[in-house]
């Protein structure tokens, strides 16, 4: 209760000192302040309120450009698959069957909704339409004809107007190409009302504005035509031109292609604010609008409040300064004084250590920090130098640093800092100079970094890791993509060699050699953390068998390896990659331990569950039965502390390790529901237990058909797309031998183009998943909309993570692996065709 009495005494007696001229000076500046706060304030919140008119209208304008530009690509797309038709084709070069082909535009008329198709030849000529009337398309067809048949492809020609301005026309253009000539016949042209099809585009919510519209526009003789309706001044008619109009215009903007956001005058002579924006392959315009008196009116009402509680503020600040001049007077000297003290409570108790050196180098004051960190009496500090604790100064080096930083005021560096014991701590210092009393001193903060340093160690051995993984990955893929040409030219050369043959004896040590190459992927992709994740049942016994060649060049000479199994093991579900990556992780920590050499023993075993009696993390859940994966080792063991933080991230007890190794190991038992015991003592080495639940089902071996047959073949249409040369050809060449109809292309802009013009069914595509332009997932879905419940076999050699970014990986996904087999390959084709 004292201190309360105390702090209002001290604050009582300052306002006190504040006698009447003072007031009225403080009153003054009030005043002065109010002002110029409310002039900045007043000018910040109009900036702001345009910044927010800006960004309404920029959405709006987004939204219907993107509105106006898919119905256009819409309207391309449609005209486009009109045009591909063969029918056209050959009915330009024999003007005959007019009666199909006439029903086929009329068909095509009513699908897409256009108003009139016709059908004109390479000079121009209609030859083909679908109505009795004229196209009323302007003088200049022969240039847009001409036009659309050089560059070959499809043309949106504007807005144009009958005499009677209210009926406006869209024509849109497109080649019809012949494929096998190589060559443009002719030109589909078709026809849009905008009236029900783009108008409607345009049409957007007022929000809080009335005075809020977007408008198309086009260039006309130099001027600028409105092709769309207008909702404010009714004077001016649709398909209207205003010739020559003022800078200020926003269509002149929009139509010259500006995309800009400002004030303009509108064609009622209006300001307004307006944003502008031009429409892809047109030269329309597109402007989106308000009035600059209805955008500004909530400002202009919020302004006027903001005075008012300013001012009123104001005023209440006056009565209350008026009301401080009856308060008694401070005692400024004490309060200076509890503030020194304070601050010497806040450095005594500071865990950074606070140096104070005079020009001569010695030490002049330490707080407790310094005599924590060196181990250095207070009364040992003082009659120091500051070379005696920085290793990296000398009397020589400590003028021309005083004088450097009483010249620049503050150096942050980091140090190092010597203890006691002659030891060395890392230190970083930021140094100021100061004068107290008339005398210059070095002031330095500072904090032993030796932690930051080894996090930092940490991470760049994690970056490190990660690059390699990455390099892994994409080894891999091309690795991948060799394997499957050199595998299945393997086995077409078994298959055509008999079995007395001198040189199926090659092609067998190529099969093989090649089985060893998709091994040695499979273990860079483990290594590099890359591998697809697939838990399946899994022989432990058979999988250690596989891994002792690896261990025993992991380990080393001085090494004493032994692997032994319990008959009749149980089987786990686990993925084989990550069971091989927790058996190499924990094998070299152990070949790590034991750096003068050892006996290693890997052991798998039958086991009851039983809780465990040594773990100290939460109690699991264990099934009846496990199967448990031991790795001993005789080598120098741990201690408690360090095995509490055995599986932390980042943790380490190596000088180079990165940390990550045995976190990872946990994450895999974690994820595969088992459990992890540590037994271990310092000098008498180490044995890390992972328990596994069992389970009764069947180990799954991938099943793989003779190389001479092809019973799973059929006699299906097939579209495959595959970028790699090699992989394709022989793909190709093992489903044509299947009995497969098959068209193979290199890109999926020709595998597109080739299934619109397809007149027959296509029963499966096969595509890779990652190629240039398109990935196959986007494939697919092209496909899809012209071949709906078309079926998709999906291929690669990348990695898990680059297949889950392209949205592979997905439930009732058929992903096929590279490398592969052709007889792999012909009972996944055959399997998914069969599929209903």
């Amino acid at each position: 209760m004292s201190r309360i009495q105390d702090r209002n005494r001290v604050f009582s007696g300052l306002i006190m000192r504040l006698t009447p001229k003072i007031l009225v000076r403080i009153w003054l500046s009030i005043g002065v302040l109010t002002t110029a706060g409310l002039i900045i304030g007043s000018s910040v919140s109009y900036r702001h309120e345009i910044s927010s008119i800006e960004s309404r209208l920029l959405s709006l304008a987004h939204e219907r450009e993107a509105y106006v530009n898919s119905w256009l690509e819409e309207n391309h797309a449609d005209l486009r698959v009109i045009a591909g038709n063969n029918c056209l084709v050959r009915y330009i070069n024999d003007l005959d069957d007019q009666e199909s082909s006439l029903a086929f535009l009329n068909l095509a008329k009513e699908e897409y909704k256009f108003s009139r198709i016709h059908l004109l030849d390479e000079d121009g000529t209609t030859i083909l339409s679908t109505s009795q009337v004229e196209s009323p398309t302007p003088g200049h067809i022969d240039s847009m004809v001409q036009t659309v048949i050089e560059n070959g492809r499809v043309y949106t020609f504007g807005i144009y107007f009958h005499q009677d301005v209210s009926t406006p026309w869209l024509t849109v253009m497109a080649p019809v190409m012949d494929v096998d000539a190589g060559r443009t016949m002719g030109v589909i042209v078709a026809g849009i009302d905008p009236n029900s099809e783009l108008y409607p585009l345009l049409v957007e919510e007022q929000f809080l504005y009335s005075s809020m519209e977007t408008l198309l526009l086009q260039p006309e003789d130099g001027g600028v035509r409105f092709i769309s309706p207008r909702r404010l001044g009714e004077d001016m008619q649709i398909g209207e031109v205003l010739p020559q109009p003022a800078p200020t215009l926003a269509g002149l903007q929009a139509v010259r292609g500006a995309e800009v956001f400002g004030e303009f005058v509108d064609y009622r002579h209006k300001r307004i604010f307006a944003v502008t924006r031009s429409i892809t392959h047109t030269d329309w315009g597109l402007v989106t609008k308000i009035d600059r008196s209805d955008a500004l009116a909530p400002w202009r009402q919020s302004l006027r409040l903001s005075v008012i509680a300013v001012l009123a503020l104001f005023l209440a600040l006056s009565v209350l300064i008026w009301g401080m001049g009856r308060v008694v007077s401070i005692e400024q000297e004490k309060r200076g004084q509890e503030r020194l003290r304070m601050m010497q409570v806040t450095i005594d108790n500071a865990a950074e250590i606070v140096l104070w050196m005079a020009q001569d180098g010695r030490v002049t004051y330490a707080n407790p920090a310094v005599i924590e960190a060196t181990n250095y009496t207070v009364e040992e500090l003082l009659e120091m130098y500051i070379w005696d604790l920085d290793p990296d100064l000398s009397p020589e080096k400590w003028p021309g640093m005083f004088e450097r930083v009483k010249e620049i005021g503050t150096f942050l560096f980091e140090g190092r800092m010597l203890r006691e014991d002659g030891s060395i701590i890392p230190i970083e210092i930021s140094t100021s100079y100061v004068e107290y009393e008339g005398v210059g001193f070095h002031c330095g903060i500072g904090r032993d970094i030796t932690q930051r340093q080894h996090l930092e160690d940490q991470l760049r051995q994690s970056q490190k890791m990660e690059a390699v993984g990455r390099l892994a990955g994409g080894i891999a893929h091309d690795f991948n993509n060799i394997l499957t040409v050199i595998s299945g030219s393997a086995e077409w050369g078994l298959m055509s060699l008999s079995e007395e043959h001198d040189a199926r004896e090659r092609f067998e040590t190529i099969q093989k050699a090649a089985a060893s190459a998709t091994d040695l992927t499979t273990r860079l992709l483990m290594f590099g953390r890359k591998q697809v994740i697939q838990p399946r049942v899994t022989d432990i016994t058979r999988a250690l068998e596989n891994l002792r060649p690896m261990l025993e060049r992991v380990i080393g000479g001085d090494i004493n390896l032994t692997v032994r199994s319990d008959e009749g093991l149980a089987r786990v579900l686990v993925d084989p990659g990550e069971l091989d990556q927790v058996i190499m992780n924990l094998v070299v920590n152990s070949h790590d331990a034991m750096s003068d050499g050892g006996e290693l023993i890997v052991s798998a075993t039958n086991v009851s569950g039983q809780p465990s009696a040594t773990s100290d993390r939460e109690q699991i859940t264990e099934s009846e039965d496990d199967v448990c994966l031991a790795i001993s080792d005789t080598g120098s063991g741990m201690d408690e502390e360090t095995q509490s933080r055995l599986f932390e991230p980042f943790f380490t007890s190596k000088e180079t390790g990165s940390g990550l190794g045995l976190a990872t190991v946990y994450g895999i038992v974690e994820r595969c529901k088992g459990r992890i015991e540590v037994e271990s003592r310092v000098g008498a080495g180490t044995t890390m237990k992972i328990f596994l639940p069992a389970t009764d089902k069947e180990v799954e071996y991938e099943q793989v058909a003779p190389a001479d047959s092809f019973s799973a073949g059929g006699s299906e249409t097939i579209l495959l797309v595959e970028d790699q040369e090699g992989v394709r050809e022989v793909t190709e060449e093992a489903l044509s031998t299947m009995g497969y109809s098959v068209h193979a292309f290199s890109t999926p802009e020709e595998a597109i183009i080739f299934s619109a013009g397809h007149t027959g069914d296509l029963d499966l595509m096969i595509t890779d998943v990652v190629m240039p332009g398109m990935s196959g997932a986007d494939l697919a879905e092209s496909i899809a909309v012209q071949r709906p419940g078309l079926k998709v076999l999906f291929i690669s050699g990348y990695t898990d993570d680059a297949i889950t970014r392209h949205g592979i990986l997905g439930e009732g996904v058929d992903f096929l692996p590279k490398p592969y087999s052709p007889s792999t390959l012909a009972q996944t084709v055959r399997s998914i065709l069969d599929r209903a």
